[in-house]
């Protein structure tokens, strides 16, 4: 039981779904305000002891004892249920829209991640270039504000950086278009104390300073002219990411806290540059909840502006929830922009083969998608291709949600019954299913609603949170409580 004063009040957020008690004796006035997703959902003055609820996990709750005392407690919590496996997480927030050409300069980027403390940590890459080559140098630190283009420590003296050699990187596949067989590598394991975020906005950030040679200059862009953080820090604030390129010289075995964050050669694109594709970590403090997603560019959160932003997707905005709600989470976005099934499935199926490391909590896999076209053989074949990976999940274990498909700008009457055929096939399926067809698209019309598009085929702000609830109502129903 826990008790307020007259005219005090409190805030939390539910780590669990959760009923909420009041005892009130007479003449005592409380008021219970939750909030969900930035709207109030329920709010009551209560005079007489009583029970309310359950609400969800990530819901705001307000308790103000108006007058005379409050006591109230929470009750049939329901516990999150974990397996036991190795404390490890995958992050990669944003989806992939191209590779690009680098060169030797040196590159930076920062991730927020949930905890702070000591923690092993190393760097993922990817590249379509088909032949072999290496990174040169890797550098690790923590930080503590995503604003410093320099790391500084707890007691904000410069961070300590620790520089090994980068790892070789395999060749991609020659017909990596359709196969989706990259080439790439990952850094040895290094040890990183991660302070707290300056700005009390949870958790730390960790460095990564990566230096390329000529045999490894193709590497992973998202839009030139956005940056991820132009948004997305504002929206998601316990998943902040930012990209850099240094005009010259080695910042990565050396000068390492001298880095300067500067426009190169005129070319907009190194603002999208994400040399490594992504970060493992396993920290000391707590285990961490790791999830993935596999889909395409609606999956990934694929964007432009304010209205729908580069990487603002149900998986991040689910992600930050779990963060807020004292639930340490990380997220890994195998959101391939353009691409058809084969592809991004491949992309998983490669993880599950190759990294006996790689073993998310959960995976949220998109079956098929509009850029093989909605013909009934493309469906056929996405579908298989999803079994395939489905298949491979359950053997390690790890959870899987299937979702529904909406429709591209310009579909057909043939091509809407096509999509609608797949989609019933899923929902009759085995696996547990994120419903995303049901809310997003105009069953009178069969496309998006126009409030929930800007193009015909790619989600709005508005959408993803609308999908973001779904999410967050599924996954806790199938994945995360008892």
């Amino acid at each position: 039981m826990t008790a307020l004063a007259q005219g005090q009040s409190t805030t939390f957020v539910l780590a669990h779904p959760a009923s909420i008690s009041f005892s009130v004796d007479g003449g005592e006035i409380v008021i219970l305000s939750v909030s969900r997703s930035g709207r109030v959902i329920f709010a009551q003055p209560i005079t007489r002891s009583m029970s309310f609820g359950p609400f969800q996990f990530g819901d705001s709750v307000t308790i103000t004892a108006q007058r005379g005392a409050a006591d109230y407690f929470l009750s049939n919590q329901q516990k999150i249920q974990r397996r036991s496996r190795a404390p490890f997480g995958r992050l990669k927030t944003l989806p992939e829209l191209a590779f690009m050409d680098a060169d030797g300069r040196s590159y930076r980027q920062i991730w927020q991640v949930p905890f702070t403390g000591l923690c092993k940590v190393r760097a993922g890459y990817e590249t379509d270039a088909t032949s072999a080559g290496s990174i040169t140098n890797v550098a690790f630190a923590g930080g503590r504000a995503i604003t410093d283009v320099n790391p500084l420590d707890a007691a904000g003296a410069a961070a300590t950086w620790t520089a090994i050699a980068g790892p070789a990187l395999t060749a991609a596949s020659a017909t990596l278009a359709s196969d989706g067989k990259l080439g790439g590598g990952v850094s040895s394991f290094v040890t990183v104390d991660v302070p707290a975020a300056a700005d009390g906005s949870g958790g730390g950030f960790i460095y990564v300073g990566t230096q390329s040679n000529a045999a490894s200059r193709r590497w992973h862009v998202s839009l030139p002219s956005i940056d991820y953080e132009d948004y997305i820090n504002a929206l998601i604030p316990g998943l902040r990411y930012r990209c850099m390129a240094n005009a010259s010289g080695d910042n990565v075995s050396t000068n390492q806290n001298a880095f300067v964050n500067a426009a190169v050669g005129g070319s907009s694109w190194l603002r999208g540059y994400h040399a490594a594709t992504f970060i493992d970590v396993i920290p000391l403090n707590g285990d961490i909840l790791s999830f993935t997603m596999c889909g395409d560019s609606t999956l990934g959160g694929y964007g432009n502006g304010a209205t729908n932003p580069m990487g603002y997707s149900p998986g991040t905005i689910v992600a930050g929830m779990l963060n807020s709600a004292g639930i340490q989470c990380v997220m890994d976005n195998i959101g391939s922009i353009g691409a058809g099934a084969r592809y991004f499935n491949q992309r998983l199926m490669d993880r599950l083969n190759n990294d006996s490391d790689f073993r998310p909590d959960f995976v949220v896999l998109q079956p098929f998608t509009s850029n093989d076209v909605f013909t009934t053989a493309a469906i056929s074949a996405g579908i298989g291709y999803a079994l395939e990976s489905a298949k491979m999940c359950a053997a390690k274990g790890i959870k899987v949600f299937l979702t529904t498909v909406t429709g591209a700008s310009g579909d057909d009457a043939a091509k809407i019954a096509a999509r609608n055929a797949g989609n019933a096939q899923v929902r009759a399926s085995s696996w547990p299913v994120i419903d995303l067809d049901s809310i997003l698209t105009n069953p009178a019309t069969g496309l998006l609603y126009p409030a929930l598009t800007t193009d015909g085929t790619h989600y709005t702000r508005a959408a993803q949170e609308l999908a973001a609830s779904l999410y967050r109502r599924v996954i806790t129903e199938f994945a995360l409580t008892t």
